[in-house]
């Protein structure tokens, strides 16, 4: 279930129509999910790091390709992509970052 959350844009559409909500309330309700689900995941390894945390995440949800790594990471919170995203560029975890249009960085 997890992989299909963000396989189809209109996802969220269809589930705000289904519940009565709206999209942004399923939005709000996923990037929650995935606040918790972070923390958590860190507290079950304090060594990780923010990009090391999302890293298991990533493979708990089993996210491969890079199209679905940028929705996952868009599936975040701010604060913690932004968390990400310093984590990798100071520890240059990762070979490539790169910029989208809106100025947001996803990682490959």
């Amino acid at each position: 279930m997890g992989k299909r959350l963000y396989d189809k844009s209109d996802y969220g559409a269809e589930i705000a129509r289904q519940l009565g909500i709206t999209r942004q309330a399923v939005s709000n309700t996923l990037k929650r999910a995935m606040k918790k689900v972070y923390y958590e995941t860190q507290k079950l390894d304090s060594s990780l790091g923010p990009f090391e945390t999302a890293v298991q995440m990533m493979k708990m949800f089993q996210v491969s390709d890079n199209d679905e790594i940028s929705k996952f990471f868009h599936l975040f919170p701010p604060n913690i992509r932004d968390e990400i995203k310093q984590d990798v560029i100071k520890s240059r975890k990762l070979k490539n970052v790169y910029k989208t249009d809106n100025d947001s960085m996803f990682l490959l």
